[in-house]
């Protein structure tokens, strides 16, 4: 993973760091490199960071040549990394389907982490769940879409109950 990489998904899980190098709980870094691996972000090799151009001052001849010398050298990195080549062309698939009740299961799991997510409600295990509901989905799995679907409005529901629980005060 890039750092960039690490420091979005930080930040995606709710984590508050400000750069890479922040420091963060064992058991805050544990649930990053779940949520890497479960997206796929993880790799047998680190890629390179992309390097900032400096720019030049003045003009002239040393400044075309820097430009022209930044120009090539991010051209061969580009090609050089695994993330530049393009996808190769997939034939146009049909697309799966589901049973009506699948999909209307899907259908609302999918309104009720919108609503959890407005109310800052949203549990990360019933957004995973959408997510495998989702992607059962796209594989034309009605039985797993129903189940994941059904997992994610109770947690919604739980997670939207728990708004209602009273504060308490720790530490007086």
């Amino acid at each position: 993973m890039t750092n960039k990489e690490t420091l979005d998904l930080s930040l995606a899980l709710g984590i508050g760091v400000k750069t890479h190098s922040s420091g963060i709980e064992e058991a805050q870094a544990d649930r990053v490199r779940r949520r890497a691996e479960r997206e796929g972000l993880t790799r047998p090799e680190q890629p390179e960071e992309p390097k900032p151009v400096k720019a030049v001052k003045g003009g002239g001849k040393a400044a075309a040549k820097a430009d022209t010398t930044a120009d090539a050298k991010s051209s061969t990195a580009g090609a050089e990394t695994p993330a530049a080549k393009p996808a190769p062309a997939k034939p146009a698939a049909a697309k799966a389907t589901i049973s009506a009740e699948a999909q209307a299961a899907l259908t609302a799991a999918q309104a009720d982490v919108k609503a959890a997510k407005a109310q800052n409600a949203l549990w990360t295990t019933a957004d995973a769940a959408l997510k495998a509901a989702e992607e059962a989905a796209a594989k034309g799995d009605s039985a797993t879409v129903l189940k994941q679907a059904k997992l994610a409005s109770d947690h919604v529901k739980k997670g939207m109950a728990q708004l209602n629980y009273p504060m308490l005060k720790v530490g007086d």
